[in-house]
């Protein structure tokens, strides 16, 4: 029980390491909310728990999170009107010869 705990422990502070220098420590921190998720899947197969609607919304949640921290998943801007009409007179308008 000992080498087991102890390479365990091991096996995960050296990948942990590995995603925080290739990551960065923003991004690895990220792993940790994927527990939750995990729990659920394994309580699903291993128990035989039941899923209800709010454990996939939650884990798209999760998922979704993820992504914007990252910086993979960016949110659209809603373009003003003054907006628009600036970028319209700043670029040349295009005319045929």
């Amino acid at each position: 029980m000992l080498a087991l705990g102890c390479l365990g422990t091991g096996i995960a502070y050296v990948w942990n390491q590995n995603a925080l220098r290739a990551w960065g420590p923003t991004r690895a921190s990220t792993v940790t909310y994927i527990t939750p998720v995990v729990g659920v899947v394994l309580g699903v197969i291993v128990l035989g728990e039941h899923v209800t609607w709010n454990e996939p919304v939650g884990a798209l949640v999760v998922f979704a999170g993820i992504l914007l921290a990252q910086g993979r998943l960016r949110l659209s801007r809603r373009r003003t009107d003054a907006e628009g009409a600036d970028a319209e007179a700043s670029t040349p308008s295009k005319r045929s010869a």
